[in-house]
């Protein structure tokens, strides 16, 4: 599912990720078929995947490269939330000062 393809309201999504609203910008979460609603803030019917979910949940070390490109979450303390590239290695969380699991909240 290539991110930055469109979709109209009432479509069925194909793929779990974020989705944008060309009216307003809102953001919001949408998972596999689930019907794509109009916006809530500005009524627009159209909406653009700006990031696919994929293995969002899958954990890695601090140390260890990351097998994609993605949003991340510290497990320790829940609040640190950083980007990583595909090949890059995992740092200590900056919040909690300590090696942690990531957790993959969205693909990139």
């Amino acid at each position: 599912m290539p991110v930055f393809n469109k979709f109209k309201t009432s479509e069925i999504n194909p793929e779990s990720g974020l989705f944008l609203c060309s009216g307003c910008n809102e953001v919001i979460p949408l998972s596999k078929e689930e019907k794509f609603p109009p916006c809530a803030d500005c009524g627009s019917a159209t909406w653009t995947m700006v990031a696919v979910a994929g293995e969002a949940g899958k954990r890695y070390r601090t140390g260890t490269k990351s097998p994609a490109s993605g949003l991340f979450i510290c497990t320790n303390c829940w609040s640190q939330v950083i980007p990583i590239a595909k090949g890059n290695s995992f740092p200590p969380c900056a919040s909690c000062k300590t090696g942690s699991d990531w957790q993959l909240i969205v693909s990139a």
